[in-house]
């Protein structure tokens, strides 16, 4: 039976069930003719769909933000049974929102535990803009035993004390991986990872007291987190024009075996920008984005458009060497309108590549944009 792909707004992919994909249509027995549009947690509600995941048993985790009565927002997680059809056993009536502070909370990712209990992790804005996760059981009620009553928050009390985080991943261990970027009293902003333990406290074994902090020029925030076979992890970063992206040893520091550095990118030659980042089977790095192919002084765009972009994707070997077995030199790309960006990436067991990504094509001073999925065979 061929698997089937899962896109989410805003593009996120689930798990390859099988080892080869079915074909381009829609699925007419998911949701309607293939498609599920929520209802929303709150009245007048307006949500953004940022992850999702299957579970085992077939069902579906959507997770993001979703507006409030009030007119803030909080984090929105909601479980769909495998027909697509929202699961009454999970939250009300298949949803879940989550309230930090009565102000302003965004859900950017989440993430499966080995026992069925879900991470969410995003920002909370009130006064500032502060990190925050959330972990909740099964049946979509916090779980009680994850910081504080089943929320964690954290304000840095050096600089002006913000931060965000974009992206999650569980350890074989039981323990929490989370990437994003904080604000400092001087300079730019830094990319940071952080590793919290079962219990929501902060790693005192990981990096500095729980918290890595780039303090690395052009790394400015984490996007992107996977962990490879070895346990450790893997982040694209944007701040550097190029496609990059840095590992980490599992005790979280800058991992020099990879690239001599830490550090591996690749430069189209214009202004690029890393959204994904996955490991394959062999802790291969793929770092996926976009790269801008015209619209500078010596490479102009034809018209009408000043700039042109296209999702473009890059493997690196494990040490942090370029992987000339694929695409050309290392670098694939999709061409699918003016402006493509490569949103999620995901490696199926057969080693073959999925993207999925948007595009657009600048209309005035509006914008048509679409949803795109590709595969690439395992060389590119």
């Amino acid at each position: 039976m061929p698997s089937k792909i899962l896109v989410g707004a805003v593009f996120a992919f689930g798990a390859l069930s099988n080892a080869y994909a079915g074909t381009s249509a829609f699925d007419s027995s998911f949701g309607n003719n293939g498609k599920v549009l929520g209802t929303g947690y709150g009245i007048a509600s307006q949500d953004t769909g940022r992850s999702v995941l299957r579970q085992s048993d077939g069902k579906l985790i959507l997770a993001g933000t979703t507006s409030t009565v009030a007119g803030g927002s909080d984090f929105l997680v909601m479980r769909l049974s495998a027909d697509g059809q929202p699961d009454a056993s999970f939250g009300t009536a298949g949803s879940t929102a989550i309230d930090f502070a009565n102000g302003n909370d965004f859900g950017y990712d989440a993430a499966l535990q080995a026992d069925g209990k879900i991470m969410v992790v995003g920002s909370c804005t009130g006064a500032k803009t502060i990190l925050c996760a959330a972990r909740l059981n099964t049946d979509g009620s916090l779980d009680p035993t994850f910081a504080a009553q089943g929320k964690f928050s954290h304000e840095f009390v050096d600089g002006d004390g913000t931060g965000t985080l974009v992206k999650v991943a569980v350890q074989s261990d039981g323990r929490l991986v989370a990437g994003g970027s904080r604000d400092v009293s001087t300079g730019p902003s830094q990319g940071i990872v952080i590793r919290l333990n079962s219990n929501g406290a902060f790693d005192p074994t990981f990096a500095s007291n729980g918290v890595y902090q780039s303090g690395v020029a052009g790394i400015a925030a984490v996007q992107a987190i996977a962990l490879d076979s070895q346990g450790r992890i893997v982040a694209g970063y944007t701040g550097s024009v190029n496609l990059s992206a840095l590992r980490l040893t599992a005790a979280g520091a800058l991992d020099l075996s990879f690239n001599g550095s830490g550090t591996a990118s690749f430069d189209y030659g214009g202004s690029d920008t890393v959204y994904a980042v996955a490991v394959d089977a062999s802790d291969r790095v793929l770092i996926g984005g976009r790269s801008q192919i015209c619209g500078w002084a010596t490479k102009p765009c034809a018209s009408p458009s000043t700039n042109r972009f296209d999702g473009t994707m890059a493997r690196f070997n494990a040490d942090g060497s370029m992987d000339s077995g694929f695409g050309v030199n290392g670098v694939t790309t999709t061409d699918v309108r003016d402006f493509d960006y490569i949103m999620e990436i995901e490696v199926a067991a057969t080693g073959d590549v999925y993207a999925a990504g948007r595009s657009h094509n600048p209309v005035g001073l509006e914008s048509d944009y679409l949803t795109f999925v590709a595969k690439f065979d395992s060389a590119g």
